[in-house]
């Protein structure tokens, strides 16, 4: 039963009932921004946006928003896209509708914050309904990290991602019946299968298991209901690379899954990796923004958490500072510059 406190006329505090004050049902705002959940659980995001769909098409679903297919986010405005209601009969119910709104929301042109949103509704302690404004720390102590894939969910992915495969390939070759060996590659993973097509759409056939894949969808279609063995799932497939990288958005988050011929595979060792950046010796922008002030110059010797210059974005002003001592090889940037996200602004030697 849900009570309200409000106050009297005498300052006094009155305790209602749900039914006394005419509510019914429960609503949950979801508040979706360009932003990247990945850094810091929000850093802004710019970009014009290619794709937008609202999920305003289901029963409980409001979308205020103010903007539409081909709308900019600039750096110099506030970042949010819609506040996403969903009402319920309760908690739940509420829940459940806006998990399914934000799975059916297509976004693409920027990065946005669903994937961390998608997965809080999914998360105990929210769950529970008791935490507190310290929850995302104390949730996500390293930080958000995207949908943690239980077993079912790699053979639902792999699973989904061969049958975009298939459907291609189909497109390609006049051999219905042909048969594909493949390695998929996801994570850190890589899990041989054979894909091929039955009655009622694929069969993937994996070292210890069978999955079925129905057909019915398409990969051209922004927003895709897939059933598998596990259960139907609404799916994105966002891309698609010329090197069979098929990048799907599933429960939230965005995944890679490559697909690559078994012959082939065997070939991956020869492959060097590039050289990763050493983040400690760098100054990378978080996000857009523009560069209000510099306050180190080449030759100059500094130490570890010293401040080197002052990026503004999203109204906001942010002091980036570096990460090891050292003296300073190169400034990219000066005091009026507008640079973009991960853009490198200053390096020690």
């Amino acid at each position: 039963m849900v009570h309200q406190m409000i106050r009297s006329s005498y300052g006094h505090p009155l305790l209602l009932k749900q039914e006394d004050i005419g509510i019914n049902g429960w609503a949950i705002e979801n508040r979706i921004y360009a932003e990247n959940p990945y850094k810091n659980f929000g850093m802004p995001s710019i970009g014009r946006l290619h794709c937008y769909k609202e999920p305003s098409d289901i029963e409980g679903v409001r979308c205020d928003s103010g903007i539409e297919e081909g709308s900019e986010i600039s750096m110099y405005y506030d970042a949010m896209i819609c506040k996403l209601t969903t009402y319920g009969k309760d908690r739940n119910d509420a829940i459940e509708k806006s998990i399914d709104a934000l799975d059916n929301y297509a976004i693409r042109g920027v990065t946005h914050n669903i994937p961390l949103l998608r997965d809080i509704l999914t998360e105990p302690t929210f769950l529970s309904g008791t935490f507190t404004t310290n929850y995302l720390p104390e949730v996500y102590p390293e930080g958000f990290q995207g949908h943690q894939l239980t077993k079912a969910d790699s053979e639902n992915l792999i699973s989904m991602a061969a049958a975009f495969h298939a459907m291609e390939q189909s497109r390609l070759s006049s051999n219905e019946s042909s048969t594909l060996d493949l390695t998929a590659m996801l994570l850190d993973e890589q899990i041989p299968l054979t894909i091929s097509k039955n009655e009622s759409g694929f069969k993937i056939q994996f070292e210890d298991k069978e999955m079925n894949v129905k057909g019915g969808f398409s990969q051209w279609d922004k927003v895709c209901k897939i059933e598998t063995d596990h259960g139907t799932e609404t799916v994105q497939l966002i891309n698609k690379t010329f090197d069979d990288i098929f990048r799907i958005r599933y429960k939230g988050t965005a995944f890679d899954v490559a697909l690559v011929p078994s012959h082939i595979v065997k070939f991956k060792k020869f492959m060097k990796e590039k050289p990763k950046l050493n983040v400690d010796k760098v100054i990378i922008a978080p996000m857009p923004g523009t560069v209000k002030s510099v306050s180190v110059e080449v030759g100059q010797t500094i130490g570890e958490g010293m401040e080197c210059c002052v990026l503004e974005a999203m109204k906001m002003q942010n002091s980036l500072k570096i990460g090891a001592t050292g003296t300073i090889k190169t400034v990219h940037v000066k005091p009026g510059d507008t640079v973009q996200a991960d853009q490198v602004l200053v390096e020690l030697e």
